[in-house]
């Protein structure tokens, strides 16, 4: 098989499958990090039984340690957005909107928190489609993006 042929073989199978991308909970943990916040101070990122897990520390008088559940819940052009499942304690409902409410890397409304995936490293290679599905695989989140 010729170099042309094998690179259209290829072209052809990403075109009619889509490209898959893993998304990791270090890529996850180092996105949430990338531009300080005054008041919050995440410290970890798990991905466990198809939902995403924030842990972390309001930066606060009492210094009081978070945490939050993220369900997936839908996907618009290279957005994927989460709903809040729960988060404890309780009365740290601001430390949802101070994490996302963060363009370009995130977006909040109500419930929801807006992951723009274009900011992950590995995406920034896959310059052209959408989201087409997503699904969870060994503490990963795999993104499959496709064009027309």
């Amino acid at each position: 098989m010729s170099l042309f042929s094998s690179i259209k073989k290829r072209v052809t199978d990403a075109k009619e499958n889509g490209v898959t991308i893993p998304v990791t909970e270090k890529m996850f943990l180092k996105v949430l990090q990338v531009k300080k916040m005054d008041n919050v101070d995440i410290s970890a990122v798990h991905i466990q039984d198809q939902v995403l897990r924030i842990e972390g520390v309001k930066n606060d008088s009492s210094q009081s340690r978070f945490s939050m559940l993220l369900e997936p819940s839908h996907a618009s052009e290279r957005t994927l957005y989460f709903t809040l499942k729960s988060i404890s304690p309780l009365e740290a409902d601001d430390v949802f909107r101070e994490i996302f409410d963060r363009p370009p890397y995130f977006s909040a409304q109500e419930q929801q928190a807006g992951f723009h995936l274009e900011v992950f490293e590995p995406m920034k290679k896959v310059p052209y489609g959408k989201i087409d599905s997503y699904y969870f695989e060994q503490n990963k989140l795999k993104v499959v993006m496709k064009w027309k």
